[in-house]
């Protein structure tokens, strides 16, 4: 038989199953007859020439090409690269490789969800908290004018974001670069900080409304749903409520020039609704219940009648520039201008005063004394965005380490695309492909999620986020860019990797050496990588919790716990509240009472620049002071270090010679010694030469009435008679509150008719001043567990794979006499050392982030060595507890099954 007349050679078995592994089976006819022309146009698409495919034909084990006929192409032809046929084709590989290693894919699916669920909410958390204020339609040109104090005694300035009541009105009348201004008060600092609403058979109350210059909705933009924005609070007697308020007040929005009775600033008086508003715009760190305005009754009255240029920096100034004003120009005017209205007074009174601008866009995110909302600081925010990006990090890691790890089982698929002609850019762009729609998998799954969860997870950050994807197209923007963001991150390093196998090295059975060893070493990095971000967190969470502790625990120089506070608002109740308070004393609960202006936990508004015997006004301190009683230090529990306590003799109408008692600080900044401190008389000299004197009694020890992280300042307390301490505080001693509280309320209801009955816990006020550090530790540490969690996924994932990869030989060590704990050590031990190596990093660098949060307290834990042991210890038990799980099994197995294996 000649040569021409031998019959083709079959191919070999293994060849045309991986001809039908690579190619869908449907786009062949037959391995040695005429090719589907839909499959023949495919290999076109990705660049094969017909000498390039026959090559290919050749290498798989063919001596003689198989004739190759092509039938006409339905479809157009083309030379793009990326056909829309081949961007099909793509995800289709990628849906049957998904369906094909469904543990592998559920692993990264899940991980890329828990982790988007997480980025994606913390960036709606951020997105929100950066709109406050900025659908003003001029939110560009408003800004706020703030104060910098200097006093002679002290080196830092005291910087605050009040200003006095002349400075406002006397810049719009002096600069033609003002549009606008208005001024804010908000009377909480100053005792109300709750109104009494009555309306017919309605009596509540309400938390504080601004009072506001009539100018205020000419400068900022409400919407309004009744009313003139802009003639609204011209009456006196006027008031602006919110759509919340007006349904609550007469089930309605339709409440314009309704009348109701209000309880606060003074007396009862009847207001007139002439405006209802809600917050549809946009939200502002102006969010009120109400608004009042200057020229009516109240703190109106004296606002109005207070020239101060120097002092009674009390109330917020807000200007509104004409287009094209340069800010920075019109600040440096402000220097000349303080001292052209207030020189005197400034040099009066011994102290420099700075006036600054702060754009109004920048107020919520920035930490203000005396801010009117609750705020947040830029500094948190970029914290959050660096966990958000952490966490969606290990999630991108998890899909590198198991898609890397799983090469080999895809390197047959490579070498045949590469052979038959496919470029590396296109075996990225289908790698990619399949990161892309694992991500869009992982997205579409995690939006409904953060829908689902959104009341849990505001509940954690303490936020009001609402999902609202067809109103509010940022939100689109936002998945949009986590998707393309994550799908490119995830998917490109193994598309590099897998991309740049060598074609003749798989056909033979040979792995790159080299290429192997480096993606072994590059996984264990980007485990180290988990792991070390996993451990920062875990001590960030420590450490925090730690220092929240301190703050709620240490001794603050006062009892907080067994405390209740009885405040009454209400200015028709104050005569009563002596009789209040001896009540409550002859309950066998109840240990003391006393009474206060600002008990501890809230900011006390009011001070004083004074200076001892022989001095001036040149070295005058500022000491804050409040209000109390007799009862003060017993029902505390503070400790008098030298002198006497009050008495109710030395209670006076003529507080311009006072007794006191001071904190210790007084004495050090004053440079006075107890000794000598006691019946020491402190002087001040006021406006037109009044001078007052107050006399030292007693000393007592230093009191964090506020947070902790700012130092103790100077205090001191003044008695007042009862009717003038509108917060009682009682000392009570009982297992049974509610009990208690039935007592109090009767006590409270002969007394004050009509008035709502209300009682505060002053441990849970006093907590309530670190709440931004008690958030912050709630997030802290529920996303550490989700990264734990994320990470967690990846290394069983790749314990399985090392299990799968190792099965030979844990079967022969089996057969030769290992027992299983040594086979558990034996498949742990290399992920247990690369989780220890990650604590070894991970401790310097959390120990250098801890210390810069801890820097903002003046009262701080110290980071103890075992603070870094005991996160180490969690994260390899928890590594070891993902990995055992696997390795317990694998050495549990039949031996047998896997020696015949093949």
């Amino acid at each position: 038989m000649s040569r021409l007349e031998q019959p083709t050679p079959q191919p070999p078995r293994w060849a045309d199953r991986l001809l039908e592994w690579f190619c869908a089976p449907h786009l062949l006819e037959n391995v040695q007859g005429d090719l589907h022309e839909e499959f023949f146009y495919q290999v076109e698409q990705i660049g094969v020439q017909k000498a390039k495919f026959q090559y290919i034909l050749e290498v798989l084990g063919f001596i003689k090409p198989f004739a190759i006929k092509r039938k006409p192409s339905p479809y157009p032809s083309s030379t793009t690269t990326f056909h829309p046929t081949m961007i099909r084709n793509y995800f289709n590989i990628a849906i049957r490789n998904l369906a094909k290693n469904r543990l592998y894919a559920a692993l990264n699916i899940f991980g890329l969800t828990i982790g988007t669920l997480c980025c994606l909410y913390i960036l709606l958390y951020v997105q929100d908290e950066r709109s406050y204020d900025k659908h003003h339609t001029a939110a560009e040109r408003l800004y706020r004018v703030t104060t910098e104090l200097n006093f002679p005694d002290t080196k830092d300035p005291h910087r605050m974001s009040t200003c006095s009541p002349p400075i406002v009105p006397a810049m719009q009348a002096e600069f033609p670069e003002v549009e606008s201004s208005t001024r804010v008060v908000d009377p909480a600092p100053f005792g109300v900080d709750r109104y009494l609403f009555k309306v017919g058979d309605k009596v509540f109350y309400q938390n504080t409304g601004y009072v506001v210059d009539s100018t205020f909705f000419q400068t900022f933009d409400y919407h309004f749903l009744a009313g003139n924005p802009k003639k609204a609070l011209n009456a006196p007697q006027s008031m602006v409520i919110s759509e919340a308020l007006a349904i609550k007040l007469f089930n309605t929005t339709d409440a314009l020039n309704k009348t109701l009775k209000v309880t606060g600033q003074v007396e009862e008086e009847t207001y007139r609704v002439t405006g209802v508003f809600n917050n549809s715009l946009g939200k502002s760190h102006l969010m009120p219940d109400f608004f009042t305005p200057m020229n009516s009754r109240g703190i109106g009255e004296y606002v109005r009648s207070d020239n101060s240029w120097a002092g009674n920096n009390f109330l917020f100034g807000y200007l509104k520039f004409k287009p094209g004003t340069d800010v920075q120009a019109f600040e440096a005017k402000l220097a000349a201008f303080i001292e052209r209205n207030g020189g005197d007074q400034l040099r009066q009174m011994k102290m420099q005063k700075k006036l600054f601008l702060q754009p109004v866009r920048a107020i919520h995110t920035s930490a203000e004394d005396l801010a009117m909302s609750k705020g947040t600081s830029e500094r948190f925010l970029n914290m959050l965005l660096l966990i958000a990006g952490f966490i969606q990090l290990v999630a991108c890691i998890n899909f590198m380490n198991l898609s890397t790890a799983r090469s080999t089982r895809r390197a047959k698929e490579v070498g045949v695309r590469k052979a038959v002609g496919a470029g590396r850019s296109s075996l990225m762009g289908q790698f990619l492909s399949e990161s892309m729609l694992m991500t869009l998998i992982a997205v579409g799954l995690a939006v409904p999620l953060v829908w689902l969860l959104l009341p849990l997870l505001n509940q954690i950050t303490g936020a009001s986020l609402s999902l609202q994807l067809t109103q509010d197209w940022s939100t689109w923007g936002i998945i949009v860019s986590l998707v393309l963001l994550t799908g490119v991150i995830a998917g490109s390093y193994p598309a590099f990797y897998l991309s740049s196998f060598n074609p003749l090295s798989i056909f033979r059975g040979m792995r790159d050496t080299k290429t192997s060893r480096g993606a072994i070493n590059f996984r264990k990095v980007l485990v180290v990588s988990q792991f070390v971000i996993s451990s920062v967190l875990i001590i960030g969470a420590v450490v925090i919790q730690r220092q929240l502790n301190y703050l709620l625990k240490e001794d603050m120089g006062f009892e907080k716990n067994q405390k209740v506070i009885f405040p009454i608002r209400a200015e028709g109740s104050r005569p009563q509240i002596g009789s209040f308070r001896n009540q409550l004393r002859a309950l066998p609960e109840v240990n003391n009472v006393s009474g206060m202006t600002a008990y501890p936990g809230r900011f006390v508004p009011n001070d004083i620049s004074m200076y001892k015997e022989g001095e001036s006004m040149n070295s005058a301190t500022v000491i804050r002071f409040a209000f109390t009683d007799e009862h003060f230090v017993n029902t505390l529990k503070v400790k008098l270090l030298a002198g006497r306590n009050f008495t109710p003799q030395d209670t006076s109408s003529d507080f311009s010679k006072a007794k006191v008692l001071v904190n210790q600080t007084v004495l050090k900044t004053m440079n006075i010694s107890q000794e000598e401190a006691i019946g020491m008389v402190l002087r001040s000299d006021r406006e037109g030469g009044e001078q007052i004197q107050y006399t030292i009694i007693g000393v007592f020890q230093d009191i964090n009435f506020e947070r902790m992280s700012e130092e103790i300042k100077p205090y001191m307390v003044r008695i007042a008679s009862p009717q003038d301490l509108p917060q009682v505080i009682a000392d009570v001693t009982t297992q049974d509150y509610p009990a208690f509280v039935q007592k109090a309320q009767k006590i409270w209801t002969e007394l004050f008719p009509g008035a709502p009955f209300e009682y505060l816990f002053l441990d849970q006020e006093v907590a309530q001043l670190y709440q931004a550090e008690q958030t912050f530790s709630d997030i802290i540490g529920t996303f550490t567990l989700v990264a734990i969690f994320i990470s967690c996924l990846g290394l069983f994932g790749l314990s399985v794979f090392a299990a799968e990869q190792r099965m030979k030989e844990i079967g022969i060590r089996k057969v030769l006499g290992a027992s299983v704990g040594s086979l558990t050590g034996l498949l742990a031990k290399d992920f247990v050392i690369l989780v220890v190596l990650s604590i070894c990093i991970a401790s310097p660098i959390a120990w250098y982030l801890m210390n810069l949060w801890l820097k903002d307290f003046a009262y701080r834990i110290q980071i103890e060595w075992w603070i870094f042991v005991l996160a180490g210890g969690i994260a390899v038990m928890v590594a070891f507890l993902t990995v055992s799980f696997q390795s317990v099994r694998s050495a549990l197995a039949n031996p047998v099954k896997s020696l015949r294996s093949e």
